[in-house]
């Protein structure tokens, strides 16, 4: 009679010693998060979306909003998802529950790497693409300096090289943004729905 475990029987626990590790390393990328607002929480979904891998929002009647978050693997971790969260989106709130789910204690913030900063970035601008940045710039100053025109042409200062000018530009797009939440009228409706240009000149070539 031989113990030897079969070969069915091994992969079996191949697998579950598998399952095991992912689920051990997804504990580590998993945070709860408390946000005040409505507004946290479409902020938190649109623009870090790159990098989150589930999102779970409790549904039980509370004043606040809490969130368990996993972000995917070689992306933000904590300290640098709390920064973020601080001095870009302003997470009162956010940033002082945000804490690994198996911790007792939150950790400090720290700046993200300079890539995952670019990828922000990144984020953001494509998000504003869909609006007339132009006209939201000239709503939100008198006069337009270089900082607010390198938002309007697209031009990030480099994390690495300009890490004060790089947070200044983050923070007026930011400011933006947030204009855009409260009113949509700045929004390219052409550059959303390109079958709107066809159907104006059809009308204009018909008449």
């Amino acid at each position: 009679m031989t113990t030897n475990p079969s070969p069915r029987t091994e992969h079996e626990q191949h697998h579950a010693a598998r399952a095991m590790a992912l689920r051990h390393d997804s504990e580590h990328r998993t945070f709860n998060v408390v946000l005040a607002s409505l507004y946290e929480l479409w902020q938190l979904s649109t623009f870090v979306s790159w990098a989150d891998e589930a999102l779970l929002m409790d549904v039980r009647a509370s004043e606040d909003i809490n969130l368990l978050l996993t972000l995917r693997p070689d992306t933000l971790d904590l300290p640098e998802l709390c920064w973020l969260f601080t001095n870009f989106f302003q997470f009162g709130a956010g940033a002082a529950c945000l804490r690994l789910t198996n911790a007792q204690s939150r950790l400090p913030a720290e700046p993200p790497r300079k890539d995952l900063l670019s990828a922000f970035a990144e984020q953001v601008h494509n998000y504003l693409d869909l609006f007339d940045v132009p006209a939201i710039v000239k709503y939100l100053v008198r006069e337009v300096d270089r900082a607010h025109l390198d938002v309007v042409l697209r031009r990030v200062p480099c994390p690495e090289h300009d890490p004060d000018g790089f947070e200044r530009h983050l923070r007026i797009c930011m400011d933006c943004i947030r204009l855009t939440y409260i009113d949509d009228s700045f929004k390219r409706l052409v550059a959303l729905h390109p079958s709107a240009t066809t159907t104006k000149n059809t009308k204009r070539t018909t008449q």
